[in-house]
């Protein structure tokens, strides 16, 4: 009796140290630190290329609503100087009729100035 209980304590005990070392060994290999380190550095390529595509849309919108505001300030651009055309071609109007009922030359009011001998 003595002996089938030593006998299969001694096998349960094996059999567990057995599973415990396997466990261990198995935690503790290289195959398995590998396989931590890689999944630890995909999941931070993972993340920065997350990061990246946010940034690159960002970027993107930016670009847009620069183009816009860039399209707009052209537009304001031509609208002003049009604006510039017409009244400097307005103003040329008004010294021609000016010069026309008063008789004198436009080159003679411009190059006389009342300091002049």
């Amino acid at each position: 009796m003595w002996r089938t209980r030593f006998a299969s304590g001694l096998g349960l005990g094996f059999l567990l140290g057995l599973i415990a070392g396997i466990v261990f060994v198995r935690s503790l290999s290289p195959e398995a630190r590998e396989d931590r380190v890689s999944d630890i550095q995909v999941q931070e390529l993972t993340r920065r290329l997350e990061a990246a595509r946010v940034a690159r849309e960002r970027a993107d919108q930016q670009l847009e609503q620069f183009a816009k505001l860039a399209e707009q300030m052209t537009r304001s651009f031509e609208a002003l100087e049009s604006r510039f055309k017409r009244l400097d071609a307005e103003l040329g109007r008004d010294k021609a009729r000016e010069n026309g009922s008063s008789g004198k030359m436009p080159d003679q009011s411009e190059s006389a100035s009342p300091n002049q001998p």
